[in-house]
């Protein structure tokens, strides 16, 4: 699996005695409500046991079940690795942390980065779901199953009661992914139904929020330059990223056309056992259509606009990943 077999071939014996000293580990970035329980399921059904951290696959520190990996520089998580032995990690609350591509195992980020020998590699996985699903199942979860308050928001509540506080958590300078600040970002769920959030996941925490509606939609005028700078980074960060699961096909990745091999999970992985593929940490599974949810037709257009560069990106990461399933043979170097 994905933490210590090196299967390279002999064709080039620098790269094959460098790799063997290596420890290869999984980053996991887990958009949540989006495939996370499962994945770290499947982790479990395919490594060792004592390889993957306990709580959800995230690393965990005295009296921390989650250490917020995230906030971690790189330095301290090649330690974790070490000491730990632990090759899969997950983060699923800051944003996806750009400094991790320098652990990339391709020559250019070795040779940049004067790498040692035994400094671990990772391998980058993320599973990306429909945006406006994913925010109809963080509210069922987060907004009316884990809900503390006596009234539990509508839909429509929940989603502009989380786009007033992640702005007010963007904008505040010890917010959500705030990096080399301590205790930034104490409040964890402040981005979870926030607009674009896969984007301002992977831009590493840049992609700003709407600032104004027009007829209900989200003017392109005024915020296009900021949202394209975040975005180039978005879609540059997952061509660096080795898979890149939609969560909807997470049950079917072992599938091809022509029934051979297992997919792009084993491809990339190793993995072979998918018996865990769709679970959940409470409640039931539950296939959240935003189309059928109490939105209006105004709430529900309204609500696609806001997030029309996450529907880009998913559609995108779509269309590449069943590219791997049933194009494999001619993505193949030299057929």
């Amino acid at each position: 699996h994905a933490s210590n077999d090196n299967d390279n071939n002999d064709n080039n014996n620098n790269n094959n005695n460098d790799a063997k000293k290596r420890k290869v580990a999984i980053w996991y970035e887990h958009l949540s409500k989006a495939g996370g329980t499962s994945m770290c399921n499947l982790a479990n059904s395919n490594m060792a046991r004592s390889e993957v951290p306990n709580y959800y696959c995230m690393p965990s520190e005295p009296k921390k079940p989650d250490a917020r990996v995230g906030q971690w520089d790189n330095y301290k998580l090649k330690l974790y690795i070490d000491q730990n032995k632990k090759y899969i990690v997950s983060n699923e609350w800051e944003p996806f942390p750009l400094e991790r591509l320098s652990m990339r195992p391709d020559a250019a980020a070795v040779a940049e980065n004067h790498n040692d020998d035994d400094d671990p590699w990772l391998i980058f996985v993320t599973t990306i779901r429909h945006p406006l699903n994913r925010i109809i199942s963080a509210w069922k979860f987060w907004g009316q199953l884990h809900f503390a308050g006596k009234v539990k928001p509508t839909l429509a509540q929940y989603i502009q009661r989380q786009e007033d506080g992640a702005r007010r958590d963007f904008n505040d300078p010890k917010g959500l992914g705030k990096g080399g600040i301590k205790n930034a970002g104490d409040n964890f769920l402040a981005m979870v139904g926030r607009p674009n959030f896969a984007l301002w996941k992977f831009s590493g925490g840049t992609m700003p929020l709407p600032i104004g509606k027009e007829n209900g939609l989200v003017p392109w005028g005024d915020i296009e330059s900021e949202w394209l700078d975040s975005f180039v980074t978005a879609v540059k960060t997952l061509c660096q990223f080795d898979l890149m699961i939609p969560m909807e096909l997470l049950s079917t990745t072992h599938e091809t056309t022509k029934a051979m091999g297992v997919g792009p999970l084993h491809d990339v992985l190793g993995w072979n056992h998918f018996e865990k593929s769709h679970v959940v940490p409470s409640g039931s599974v539950v296939n959240n259509n935003a189309k059928e949810s109490d939105l209006t037709s105004d709430q529900y257009d309204a609500l696609w606009d806001k997030n029309r560069l996450d529907m880009v990106i998913y559609y995108w990461s779509r269309a590449v990943y069943l590219t791997k399933i049933y194009c494999a043979d001619s993505l193949v170097v030299g057929v």
